[in-house]
C-alpha cells in the first residue's frame, strides 16, 4: 500500500484547511465591554447610570434657568452668569444657581462629574465619571 500519496494529500489540504473561517478583525476590546450587550446585569447598571446622570442634569437646568430669570430680573448680565457657569461643576457654581452637593450626590455620579456649557440660547449637562463608560449629554434652552 502506497501510504504517499495520502499523506501528501493531507501535507497539501491542511493548510487550505487552516485558513478557512471567519475574516474578522480581533476583538480587542475589554471582556466586559464585549459581553456587555448581552448581560443583563451590565445592561442594567448602564440603564440605571444613564438614568441618574438624565435626572440630575435635568434637575441642574431647571435651577439654571430658575436662577437665569432671577438675574434677568434684577437686570444683571446675562452673558456673564452664563459664562460663569460653563466648565465642571464646583462648590461656586453651585452655589449661583442654588443647588448642594448633597442634592447631586447618587449612585453612580457626585456634584463634580457634571459639567455646563452655555452658548447662544442653549446649555449642555454633561455627565462624565472619570475611568468609566458613562457618558451622557443633555442639551436645553435657557433663557
Amino acid at each position: 500500500m502506497n501510504l504517499r500519496l495520502p499523506l501528501l494529500m493531507l501535507l497539501v489540504t491542511l493548510p487550505m484547511l487552516a485558513g478557512c473561517g471567519d475574516n474578522k478583525p480581533a476583538d480587542n476590546t475589554r471582556t466586559v465591554e464585549q459581553h456587555q450587550g448581552t448581560d443583563p446585569y451590565l445592561r442594567n447598571v448602564d440603564e440605571a447610570r444613564r438614568t441618574e446622570a438624565t435626572t440630575a442634569s435635568h434637575a441642574i437646568w431647571q435651577r439654571v434657568r430658575i436662577s437665569a430669570i432671577s438675574v434677568q430680573a434684577k437686570g444683571g448680565d446675562m452673558k456673564s452668569f452664563y459664562a460663569s457657569l460653563n466648565g465642571q461643576l464646583n462648590a461656586a457654581k453651585l452655589a449661583k444657581i442654588g443647588v448642594t452637593e448633597a442634592e447631586l450626590r447618587g449612585t453612580h455620579y457626585v456634584a463634580t462629574d457634571y459639567k455646563i456649557s452655555c452658548y447662544g440660547k442653549k446649555m449642555t449637562v454633561e455627565a462624565v465619571k472619570p475611568n468609566t463608560k458613562g457618558y451622557v449629554s443633555q442639551e436645553y434652552d435657557i433663557p
